[in-house]
């Protein structure tokens, strides 16, 4: 039988109580005891960066507005 993974994805580390003013932690911890959630997915968004610079002068080459790389 396979078990559903459910993680909470969010950009810093959910694990660390200093990201985001403590929300992502406290959601985990509260998640993790109710079953609901398997574990936390960190992101970083520094791995990013040139990736959001190519995308961001591409974006404002075609259209001719800076921004919108999430």
């Amino acid at each position: 039988m396979t078990t559903l993974s459910r993680l909470l994805t969010v950009v810093g580390d959910p694990h660390d109580i200093n990201t985001w003013s403590n929300i992502p932690y406290f959601f985990l911890q509260a998640g993790q005891q109710t079953g609901f959630l398997t574990d936390g997915l960190p992101l970083d968004c520094d791995r990013l960066k040139q990736q959001r610079l190519l995308w961001n002068a591409g974006h404002w080459l075609t259209t001719g507005e800076y921004g919108g790389f999430q």
